[in-house]
């Protein structure tokens, strides 16, 4: 049985890497065909299944899988799984490849250790070949623990400090290769007293090691340090230091005696030789301890004040190879494919830019927002219209009127009501349903408690913003309805003024003019969100991160990250927009400062016309009422998506409640029929500013409204 150790492998568990591959084309390469890398997939799948037929082949195969996570991040949901490596333990899985990469590395240091374990020790070749491959599995586990581990990869083999100490084993070992070739070559004593030392120190380095290896470790660090005192002592004598030798060697018996003591489960070899040590500082001590007493008469020092064993180190981690040079002029694996990083950096780049886009939009349309209510206030431009047209309708509002008429106005309120109505009563369904469930039996499961209650949460606020909308329809119907009339009718319903054209006035003349001002500042405002539309939709850096891709090395990993800079000068660009957007709102401000001032002074002038009022207020009320249809529209098609998102999730909980319900009766040994889960209802689009309806928002609420969980009692 041999007297050092060999590195066992983790063998790797079976994987489906074609459909998990093609899954992340389908999902981050929507553009290119997962067919286009069959060759690649093929040679990954050869690549991996040789990596345990020589160390040779396993550091090849890492080289491959380095390049290929230059393209592809670590998750591309493909279950990586290892057996340990010291025990018949449950495989380690993970969705890295990282970890495959850490995994194959430890293969390849495991593959050089078995072979510097197997070489013929009995020749000076030999040793040399033993000693080769555990320098070279030193160097492999060197490189191991060079890798960053950013996903906390957990494997009982591959922590950090169990690594480590598997490599001072190595180093030991390749050590302790040297040593047996220096006493081959009969070195002298002092010499191989310092290699021998340095063989111990190795060993004790190795603070946590695989508990398999405790015990041989600890044996093999006491064993090295007395053969280094007993090979001082030796040296001692030649030098005719007879107390230092008997003081060496009565330590060295001590240490080999704590060794051998300290044997346990060790390998029959490990426990012959460090015996056989003991034996030998035994005789050695005898005869040395005989003859100082009856020749020499040497006082014997104490241990503690001879001059320490300074230890030689013979053996170093051989350098492991640059993957680069393992693939040399090959194609890398899916090279032709482009890298993760550059594909989620575009992603980020047109999520940032979209989300740019719509906070310009945002500021234009709360700038503009803020103008028409203003005007609304002050009862413009309708109050102006009426004078400057006493009889007839002012433009804007015949467009107004237009947009109502052909959209068939009253009637496609009604019926987006009635649609809301209906998906309303089906979620409402839906959920009664699974609160049956839950109560049908003790106990239901807490969490699918909550889910309901929350649910019930959603329905009974947005049940509450429903009834503000059809509030909200009620007040204006009837004016919406007089919108829809057809031209010539809607002309005869808005009364007419008698009097001097507004037009004749410097007060009215003063007002327009404010008001044309502006108008014709709003459209500049409203121009920087299209200028911001039309920039994104022409922005494209694709080709600046190409160009980025193609002046790094080749085998960088590329991460979004990388790209930043590029992505925060593109971006950028709308800051300066949202600047202009508030200049422009400042500007509005003054205007709508001025337009006040000249509205007083208009309202002055026009004091005592009856008829004018009263057209005035029939302007202003169908004003409003166009106001309010284009807002109740968006209320009801909010509403709508809500809902439809909600049903959605209802389906969800009525599966999971079902499901929950047959398995509590199929364990009560009386099973009826699992209930049917049936689809959502679809409705036509979602509600009112609400929170999601998966938000953390509605949680306070449910609990406030309904405090247990049991629910029957609390709908």
């Amino acid at each position: 049985m041999p007297n050092l150790l060999a590195l066992p492998t983790k063998r790797p568990g079976a994987w489906d890497l074609r459909d998990a591959f093609k899954e992340h084309i389908r999902l981050h390469h929507p553009d290119t065909h997962p067919d286009a890398f069959k060759h690649d997939l093929s040679r990954w799948e050869q690549l991996r299944d040789g990596a345990l037929k020589s160390p040779e082949a396993a550091l090849q195969y890492h080289a491959h899988l380095a390049f290929a996570l230059t393209k592809l991040p670590s998750d591309i949901g493909l279950e990586v799984s290892y057996r340990p490596a010291f025990t018949n333990g449950s495989p380690t899985t993970h969705r890295s490849l990282d970890y495959e990469r850490r995994a194959v590395l430890w293969n390849a240091a495991a593959q050089y250790a078995q072979l510097g374990g197997a070489a013929d020790r009995s020749t000076a070749d030999g040793i040399r070949r033993a000693a080769s491959g555990f320098s070279n599995a030193a160097g492999v586990l060197d490189y191991l623990l060079d890798l960053k581990d950013d996903d906390g990869l957990r494997d009982p083999d591959l922590e950090d400090d169990i690594v480590r100490s598997v490599r001072a084993v190595m180093l030991a070992q390749a050590q302790e290769c040297a040593w047996q070739l220096a006493v081959l070559n009969h070195t002298s004593n002092g010499t191989v007293a310092k290699i021998s030392q340095e063989v111990s120190a190795l060993y004790a380095s190795a603070t946590s090691p695989p508990p398999a290896w405790s015990s041989h470790v600890q044996t093999k660090a006491a064993h090295f340090g007395a053969a280094a005192q007993y090979r001082a002592s030796m040296d001692d004598l030649d030098k005719r230091r007879y107390g230092e030798e008997i003081a060496r060697l009565t330590r060295a018996k001590a240490d080999a005696q704590a060794g051998v003591l300290g044997a346990r489960r060790v390998a029959a070899a490990v426990l012959d030789d460090i015996k056989t040590l003991l034996g030998i500082l035994d005789t050695a001590l005898t005869r040395a301890e005989r003859d100082n007493d009856l020749i020499y008469h040497a006082t014997v020092p104490s241990f503690a004040s001879l001059p320490l064993i300074k230890g030689a180190r013979l053996a170093q981690p051989a350098p492991m190879r640059d993957p680069a040079s393992l693939v040399g002029g090959d194609e890398g694996l899916l090279a032709g494919l482009v890298p993760w990083g550059a594909r989620v950096a575009l992603d980020v780049f047109r999520e940032r830019n979209e989300a740019a886009v719509r906070e310009v939009e945002s500021a234009v349309a709360d700038a503009d927002a803020e103008v028409a209510s203003a005007l609304r206030g002050m009862g413009l431009p309708a109050a102006l219209e009426a004078l400057e047209r006493p009889a007839g309708l002012p433009p804007s509002l015949l467009g107004k009127a237009q947009q109502v008429r052909l959209e068939d106005g009253p009637a496609r309120i009604r019926r987006k009501q009635e649609a809301l109505d209906a998906v309303r009563k089906a979620d409402a369904a839906t959920l009664d349903e699974a609160f049956d469930m839950l109560d049908a039996e003790d106990d239901p499961p807490p969490e699918l408690v909550q889910r309901a209650q929350v649910y019930l949460g959603h329905l009974d606020t947005a049940g509450n913003s429903d009834a503000l909308v059809r509030a909200k329809w009620e007040e204006v119907e009837t004016m919406v309805e007089v919108l829809a009339w057809e031209e010539s009718d809607l002309e005869r319903a808005v009364p007419s003024s008698t009097g001097p054209s507004a037009s004749s006035t410097s007060e009215s003349r003063a007002l327009r003019a404010a008001l044309d001002d502006l108008e014709d500042a709003r459209v500049r405002v409203r121009f920087i969100a299209s200028t911001a539309r039309s920039t994104a939709e022409a922005d494209d850096i694709s080709a600046r991160v190409e160009r980025q891709v193609r002046g790094m090395e080749r085998w960088s990993r590329v991460t979004p990250a990388l790209f930043g800079d590029i992505i925060d000068e593109a971006v950028g660009r709308y800051e300066e927009m949202l600047t202009a957007v508030e200049e422009g709102r400042e500007g509005l401000k003054d205007l709508l400062q001025r337009i006040e001032d000249a509205d007083e002074q208009f309202k002055n002038a026009r004091k005592g016309s009856n008829a004018v009022r009263t057209r005035e207020q029939k302007l202003r009320e169908l004003e409003h009422a166009h106001a309010q249809y284009v807002e109740i529209n968006s209320n009801l098609d909010e509403g709508l998506k809500f809902y439809n998102d909600l049903a959605e999730r209802l389906a969800r909980l009525k599966t999971e409640c079902s499901t929950w319900l047959y398995e509590r009766r199929t364990q009560g040994k009386n099973p009826p029929p699992p209930a049917p889960a049936e689809p959502p209802k679809k409705a036509k689009a979602p509600a009112f500013g609400l929170p999601p309806p998966d938000s953390d928002e509605w949680v306070d609420f449910a609990q406030l409204k309904l405090g247990k969980a049991k629910t029957k009692a609390k709908r």
